[in-house]
């Protein structure tokens, strides 16, 4: 259970590049309290640099977030990306092809999940 475990973040965002990703993301820059520990997550560095800047001045949130590199390809990211928090939640699709090695990763770790999937056959 997420909570009785210590974390460097209370929430990472992976997917943060995407379309999708990038909406949550700014909304969590708006609209978090300043003292949220989050992070943003996902496979290019760059692309994840660019997004962090553009959060800065969104919201109090927005200055305080840090960037992680993971790849759903690489379980060993994954597992390392879930033991620095509380709560991983995902916009990576399709969550059929993408999903279950952070689902995986996630239930080793005791790490909450949480995604935004409409896939009937992920669920």
């Amino acid at each position: 259970m997420a909570g009785t475990r210590s974390t460097a973040y209370d929430v990472v965002l992976f997917g943060a590049t995407g379309f999708t990703g990038g909406l949550t993301a700014q909304q969590l820059a708006e609209h978090a309290p300043g003292d949220l520990r989050w992070a943003i997550a996902g496979r290019n560095p760059a692309k994840l640099e660019r997004v962090r800047k553009g959060l800065a001045g969104l919201g109090a949130a927005g200055s305080n977030v840090d960037v992680l590199t993971a790849d759903v390809t690489d379980p060993s990211s994954l597992r390392a990306l879930a033991e620095q928090t509380s709560v991983v939640a995902t916009t990576v699709g399709p969550f059929v092809e993408y999903g279950e090695p952070l689902v995986a990763a996630c239930a080793d770790t005791g790490t909450d999940y949480a995604d935004l999937t409409g896939e009937s056959e992920f669920v």
